[in-house]
């Protein structure tokens, strides 16, 4: 089976969920976009032999942390497809050394997948 990022975060968003109801809500456009960003995250841990992920919603922004290990990352240019369809999406990109000394620690952050309940 091929990992899902998506499948990991959305455990994540139902504790979310629980949590921000009944003030906040899931905006169904939001999450249709985010499973995007969860399948180009997917093809980045493939491509760049990604070793572990970890997810947390803000508790004031409702912002989208994702942390991932990878032993490797280098786009050669803005034309790259990831940076395309991933990190020029994002809300900040902070990459600094990993646990690993000889890897990668890549932290996103996505724009709030909730918004204020009717």
């Amino acid at each position: 089976m091929a990992f899902s990022s998506y499948l990991i975060t959305d455990f994540v968003m139902d504790e979310a969920n629980r949590r921000f109801a009944p003030q906040l809500r899931p905006v169904p456009e939001r999450l249709e976009i985010f499973k995007q960003y969860c399948s180009c995250l997917d093809r980045m841990i493939e491509e760049f032999d990604g070793t572990s992920l970890e997810v947390e919603i803000d508790e004031e922004d409702t912002a989208v942390h994702m942390r991932l290990e990878l032993k490797e990352f280098a786009l050669d240019n803005r034309e790259h497809s990831l940076y395309r369809q991933l990190l020029e999406r994002t809300v900040s990109v902070h990459i600094s050394r990993g646990e690993d000394s000889d890897g990668i620690r890549l932290c996103l952050v996505f724009p709030s997948l909730w918004d204020i309940a009717k």
